[in-house]
């Protein structure tokens, strides 16, 4: 449970380096607690240039496509996958553990996710090859 929320403050600070990419933050706009990003290496890549952090984020997050880091929506959907996998590793391989609830309540979020992209698409006059690609995020 412990790592599963260090990975998701360490996605949710890496969305705020995303946008924040080439403008340095004003306050604290950080949590607390990640285990891959800390406070020092934070403060060294808010507001670095965007390449800088998207080159450090695919570092630290093994499997992340670096150019998915370019658009808000394709960091958000890659640092949600990198965010998942270690819980539906643990989920597969410790059965008994609390990360077999935590990978079904993450699933039902993407799940929810997609129809509310689907739908909102749909209330927009997308095509439907558009939203295709979008669901499949």
């Amino acid at each position: 449970l412990r790592r599963h929320l260090e990975d998701r403050i360490d996605a949710r600070n890496a969305r705020t380096l995303v946008a924040l990419a080439g403008t340095p933050p004003r306050g604290e706009p950080f949590l607390e607690g990640g285990r891959r990003l800390r406070g020092p290496e934070l403060r060294r890549l808010a507001g670095a240039p965007a390449a800088d952090v998207r080159a450090a984020l695919a570092r630290l997050f093994p499997g992340i496509d670096p150019r998915a880091l370019e658009t808000p929506w394709g960091a958000d959907a890659e640092l949600e996958r990198a965010a998942l996998a270690p819980l539906r590793r643990d989920a597969r391989a410790r059965p008994l553990s609390i990360a077999v609830p935590l990978a079904y309540l993450a699933e039902r979020r993407a799940e929810v996710r997609r129809v509310a992209v689907l739908l909102r698409g749909a209330e927009l006059g997308l095509a439907a090859d558009e939203l295709l690609d979008l669901v499949e995020v």
